[in-house]
């Protein structure tokens, strides 16, 4: 299913940032909360 994709990426995307956050505080979150 083309919506398990997406996730799935998605998911990607929020992990990155989720470790980006861990080296450079809560400054990479807010750019998470739109998206």
């Amino acid at each position: 299913m083309i919506l398990i994709d997406i996730s799935s990426e998605a998911i990607e995307r929020i992990e990155w940032l989720l470790a980006q956050d861990e080296r450079e505080g809560l400054g990479a979150r807010v750019f998470c909360v739109p998206g």
